[in-house]
């Protein structure tokens, strides 16, 4: 049993280590999430604050993060400007939130250069850390890169995989499910608009690309705070207008987009810019149209000079608004300039294709890594789950067998006390017969026939007092096996107490005892009947024996208490108990299973008083002074009870003067 209480609490405390593993697979110590590096409207405001506050800290850290974030939607020039302090703060702090959020914002800048092999590189190596971190939000926006690269920023398709696109649109989906984020929700949106780019067929698309793009408008609509993403998807709305044919529509619309764009949103006018070049070609604004091809230019050479693809197309359109313009030497002129930038291009497009191929297979081995990663975790999971059902068996198990061997010691102790109670009530009955051969034969010698009359009365009192004894040790024993038999009926009382007061009426007593019964004849009470004689025959003992000194008075009473209960009163004129004898009674009846010491000169008959008293649903209180005689009152029910149930305990009441201890 000592062995169980450690073993217990050993096993709970490997329990709560083994849930905190658990769950640190899907949290993580810095506390910070990629959802709470969520985009805002007012880039300057988090500027500001990222010059003021200059110590490093995670406050920086996520405000970096969060500029990062804005300018991937708005301002494509300024895209990586704080890479290098998130990568310091990655490696010093050890940060996977950081270092995840690093390779993110690096893959998106090698995007915007059109580096599709390095965004893949980076993509997959922030999906891998989002995965381990368990960041839903961080996997959906890696996941949006992946689908990106398939499609070149004005919407060409390139060579891909469309199923792998699809699995990662589905892996998207899943993880928006899990977040139910706003800001996750705008970047599935535009994802699916470039998944949609890299399908071909682009002009039968617009009608798919226009209701995506109006559920990102209206949600935007819905709550300011989506307002950073208005104009992506207003762009978006243009293009689809163009899809559709409608170049006026589409016109009007870039018209207005331009002309709500800062002026250091450089690579955002340079795109729109673009976008009203094709309006204008379409709708023969010719010198408009030209004059934005010189402005676009004049951008794209300046801030994104290495990508040359939206170069040779606007060199491309350039020419063909002076040839619709009539202009065909400046046409011509231009055509070195698209010459030297298609060669570029080609070169380019040979390097991009041997990496292409470097980077589908270090994409393939980075999924099958995640993979492992995602499979191995499961797997952790799912043995720490075995692991924690397995300990909590064990557990209740050895809580199981720590009740039983504690059951079991009080068990034993308790059979050691009745023994010790038996061979107390047998001793003093047995003595009175040691040496009675000599005592008789003695007083027959010498004629003393009044001595060898108190011998035949003790030894009668001892017969009568061993055969109380054993009578008690057999109903104990058999009430212990459940054996005893246990049939409550409705039955009269007075001829139960004549019935046992008889028995004691008989006993020699050594000065005058007067038994006295009082109860009406009509009075019934819903009892076992062997139950009561044994309890009345008990609590009569006890005071025949109070009395066995005295002259006076042993009396039994009933009367009806009101209509469900009746009392029975046992009350003699003898000895009384002392205080500290109250309470060990108090202690017997109560806990009859837990007498020990002084108590156990009580007797086995109060043990059997107290468990068939609260068998037959009754309750019993004693009262007793030094002195002036006990008491014992019970209190039965008159007819059967509609539920059985245990019999509340009465608060001890503290002794006075009178007193008056509540047993039951």
């Amino acid at each position: 049993m000592n062995l169980a209480v450690p073993f217990l609490f050993k096993t709970i405390g490997i329990i709560f280590c083994l849930c905190w593993v658990l769950l640190a697979g899907s949290t993580y110590a810095q506390g910070l999430r990629f959802a709470d590096t969520y985009p805002v409207n007012n880039s300057d405001s988090v500027e500001r604050w990222v010059a003021q506050h200059q110590e490093l800290s995670q406050d920086r850290l996520k405000s970096l993060i969060r500029l990062e974030r804005i300018y991937s939607w708005n301002f494509l020039n300024k895209l990586g400007s704080h890479l290098p302090e998130i990568k310091r703060y990655a490696d010093s702090q050890k940060s996977g939130i950081a270092r995840a959020a690093y390779d993110y914002i690096l893959a998106w800048k090698h995007l915007r250069e059109d580096r599709r092999n390095q965004t893949a590189l980076y993509a997959n190596l922030a999906l891998n850390e989002f995965v381990r971190l368990g960041d839903e939000s961080g996997q959906l926006h890696a996941y949006s890169l992946l689908v990106m690269i398939n499609s070149t920023s004005i919407g060409f398709k390139v060579a891909s995989s469309n199923k792998r696109s699809q699995s990662y649109l589905g892996n998207m989906e899943n993880s928006l499910a899990r977040t139910n984020d706003g800001h996750d929700f705008l970047t599935l949106q535009l994802t699916y608009t470039r998944y949609q780019y890299g399908q071909g067929q682009i002009g039968s698309k617009g009608d798919t690309l226009l209701k995506i793009v109006e559920k990102a408008i209206e949600r935007i609509n819905q709550n300011q705070a989506y307002s950073y993403a208005a104009y992506r998807f207003r762009r978006q709305k243009a293009i689809c207008y163009y899809l559709l044919g409608q170049s006026m529509r589409s016109y009007e619309q870039n018209r207005q987009i331009l002309a709500q764009l800062r002026p250091d949103q450089f690579l955002e006018k340079a795109y729109t810019q673009y976008n009203l070049v094709l309006d204008c070609y379409l709708l023969k604004r010719t010198e408009e149209g030209i004059a934005l091809c010189q402005q676009a230019l004049a951008l794209f050479s300046k801030y994104q000079p290495s990508n040359y693809g939206p170069l040779s197309n606007m060199y491309t359109k350039y020419r063909a608004l002076l040839q619709q313009k009539g202009d065909y030497a400046g046409a011509d002129l231009l055509s070195d300039s698209i010459r030297v930038i298609s060669n570029l291009i080609t070169t380019a497009q040979n390097d991009k294709k041997m990496l292409e191929l470097e980077a589908r297979y270090e994409t393939e081995r980075k999924q099958q890594q995640i993979h492992y990663l995602e499979t191995m975790q499961k797997q952790t999971r799912q043995w720490l789950i075995i692991a924690i059902v397995g300990l909590l068996i064990v557990g209740a198990l050895s809580y199981k067998l720590f009740r039983t061997n504690r059951q079991l010691t009080k068990l034993t102790e308790a059979r050691e006390h009745f023994f010790g109670i038996i061979a107390h009530d047998l001793r003093r009955p047995l003595f009175a017969f040691q040496g009675m051969n000599e005592l008789v034969s003695y007083n027959l010698q010498k004629q003393n026939y009044g001595a060898i009359e108190q011998l035949s009365k003790a030894i009668d009192e001892a017969g009568f007092s061993i055969q109380s004894m054993l009578d008690n040790l057999l109903k104990w024993a058999l009430s212990q096996r459940e054996a005893l038999p246990y049939n409550p009926q409705k039955l009269y009382v007075h001829p139960k107490l004549d019935e046992v007061a008889r028995v004691f009426r008989g006993l020699p007593s050594k000065h005058p005892l007067h038994f006295s019964i009082s109860c009406p004849d009509s009075l019934q009470v819903y009892v076992d009947p062997n139950g009561l004689e044994l309890i009345l025959r008990n609590l009569l003992a006890n005071a025949y024996k109070a009395m066995d000194t005295l002259t006076g008075y042993i009396r039994l009473e009933a009367e009806a208490y009101d209509d469900a209960q009746v009392i029975i009163r046992i009350s003699d004129s003898g000895i009384g108990m002392s205080s500290e004898t109250l309470l060990a009674v108090q202690k017997a009846l109560r806990y009859p299973f837990d007498v020990h010491g002084d108590e156990a000169r009580l007797g086995l008959g109060l043990v059997l008083v107290s468990q068939f008293t609260a068998k037959n649903m009754g309750r019993i209180t004693v009262e007793s002074s030094l002195g002036a005689g006990t008491s014992f009152t019970l209190v039965f029910p008159v007819d059967k009870p509609a539920t059985k149930s245990k019999v509340p305990l009465p608060r001890l009441v503290h002794l006075t003067d009178k007193r008056v201890v509540h047993l039951f």
